[in-house]
């Protein structure tokens, strides 16, 4: 009976923590998410992630509404890998930030630019939507 009683009280530990990484795991899959659909150049999927009030900054520094970041976002050279690395994600109530790195490599895997991004999400009625974003462009080693 002891022996029931802890796996009991240990799955539930276990359930508890699981559950409370939820949300920030959910923010990670979105960042894959938006990344295909760059990738794929999928207009759909990439509209539904941005809330229609959304404002970025660029990594050249200009200023874009949702239109001007999907036209951005949309217009990747073909010949050039994107990929996100280290991302990590924290909420705070309906409020979630993500942030990481973006690699842009040519085909042969040569880095053609490094850059640093953090994404503001608000989680309303409609899930999370990104409403915040700016990219830095990093220095080349």
């Amino acid at each position: 009976m002891k022996y029931v009683f802890a796996f009991l009280l240990s799955a539930i530990i276990v359930n508890g923590y699981a559950q409370k990484d939820a949300p920030e795991q959910a923010l990670v899959r979105l960042e894959d998410q938006r990344l295909k659909a760059i990738i794929d150049r999928d207009s759909v999927t990439l509209s539904s992630l941005y809330d229609d009030h959304y404002r970025g900054v660029l990594t050249s520094g200009k200023q874009v509404n949702k239109v001007g970041v999907m036209e951005f976002q949309l217009s990747n050279n073909p010949y050039v890998k994107i990929s996100i690395e280290n991302v990590e994600a924290a909420v705070y109530g309906n409020v979630g930030i993500t942030t990481g790195k973006q690699v842009n490599r040519s085909k042969s895997g040569s880095i053609l630019g490094q850059s640093k991004f953090i994404r503001v999400y608000l989680k309303n009625g409609n899930g999370w939507k990104i409403i915040q974003s700016q990219g830095t462009l990093m220095p080349e080693d």
